[in-house]
């Protein structure tokens, strides 16, 4: 990585890089500082030292590069290093297992990591950011491996745990403020948490990403954008951040620069099926359907738990006139539902594709009256159900859900 390149996307004048080394119970880590701007390294060192001691490691380094940049942490910020962390190596080694899997956003992804936060709890009970991490879980399975009515209490348990130990806990703010938006369907107090978790940790591209999902229904377009850009800005490497910028494009219409920003954040993680399928999308609106097909078949391969993918796959075959490939896709995840989680709205896409309003509408219904994720983060801006807009059903259930005309 050319630490000068980072330090200019990051508009940082020093740089701080290192690498870790394990052999057997031995540690070492070389820590490096540069300033960038006048091309000189501040301070190097390496630390050699047993695993049990990683946390008393990154305390050291934390305080010396506080040191080497002439300031001091102040009491405040002593307390934030502390307070609702742990001071057990392995609850942290298995928090970090548990936060990694649970970022594929894949089913398999989700149960190994909830196994993991659930083994760091029992290591440290008093482990705020185990509950939180296990509270993003949760809530990111909701109407994708379980229902909203499991998936939004759970998050409210594990999030209210962790506020519990430490109110300060920007994650477990993030989750609350996405299982207010996505479940209690409560906009200002959403938008609230939202801030609140933002302030927290300014940084926190994830916290800005999801906020940009609340925005873009709102009809708050621009500032959606706007949001998104500053999470690729704090997280420029993050394959997520670059497709929450893309997923934003796709939500405001705006298909060709949706287009061209969900390549990139596909060359950053080619095996991120959500990516591909935000991209399959604009490309279906803009006509190019065998291209959007091959990206829904890509998700598919990616990501075969998840229907979203194949109700994606499923309107583009309808779209291109392949009505017996979509129907195909309509038994196959009726057959899924009778024993895993189907969201009813994965169904209604397909058969607003194929022109079946009723059927849809009725799926719908069963959306709100489950409380579908679905409805407020992408009814109000979803492409695919313009057939049903000048339905006057189509009304009647935006207001129900409490979305801006």
């Amino acid at each position: 990585m050319d630490v000068q390149k980072v330090g200019d996307e990051l508009g940082v004048q020093t740089v701080l890089t290192g690498d870790v080394r394990q052999r057997g119970d031995n540690l070492t880590v070389n820590i490096e500082l540069d300033d960038i701007r006048n091309g000189r390294q501040l301070w190097g060192e390496q630390y050699n030292r047993k695993v049990a001691d990683l946390l008393t490691v990154q305390s050291d380094i934390a305080r010396e590069v506080s040191q080497r940049l002439r300031s001091q942490l102040s009491a405040e910020d002593q307390q934030k290093l502390t307070k609702g962390s742990t001071d057990n190596p392995e609850a942290y080694r298995l928090y970090l297992k548990g936060k990694y899997y649970t970022n594929k956003l894949t089913k398999e992804g989700f149960d190994t990591g909830i196994d993991y936060f659930n083994q760091s709890i029992a290591v440290d009970p008093n482990y705020a950011l185990a509950y939180s991490g296990l509270a993003f879980n949760y809530v990111n399975q909701d109407d994708w491996f379980m229902s909203p009515n499991e998936a939004g209490p759970k998050t409210k348990d594990a999030a209210k745990r962790a506020l519990a130990i430490d109110e300060s806990d920007a994650g477990a703010h993030l989750s609350m403020a996405i299982v207010t938006h996505w479940y209690v369907w409560n906009w200002a107090a959403a938008e609230k948490e939202f801030k609140r978790a933002i302030e927290l940790s300014p940084n926190n591209s994830d916290a800005q990403t999801y906020y940009s999902w609340f925005l873009a229904p709102m009809g708050r377009h621009d500032q959606a954008i706007a949001e998104a850009k500053r999470a690729q800005q704090a997280d420029p490497l993050s394959g997520f951040a670059a497709f929450g910028v893309g997923a934003a494009l796709v939500f405001a219409r705006r298909w060709d620069p949706a287009i061209e920003q969900l390549h990139r954040a596909i060359e950053i993680d080619p095996n991120f099926w959500f990516g591909h399928c935000f991209l399959g999308r604009a490309y279906e609106q803009k006509g190019r359907l065998p291209e959007a097909i091959v990206e829904f078949q890509r998700a598919v391969e990616l990501e075969k738990d998840n229907a979203e993918t194949w109700s994606g796959l499923g309107h583009a075959y309808a779209l291109s006139g392949n009505r017996a490939e979509a129907q195909k896709i309509l038994d196959h995840l009726k057959e899924v539902s009778a024993h895993s989680w189907v969201a009813p709205y994965n169904f209604a896409v397909i058969h607003a594709g194929l022109g079946h309003k009723d059927q849809a509408f009725a799926l719908l219904d069963q959306a709100y009256k489950d409380r579908s994720y679905y409805l407020p983060t992408y009814l109000a801006t979803d492409a695919r159900m313009d057939s049903l807009r000048s339905d006057p059903r189509f009304g009647e259930l935006n207001r129900r859900v409490g979305l801006p005309e």
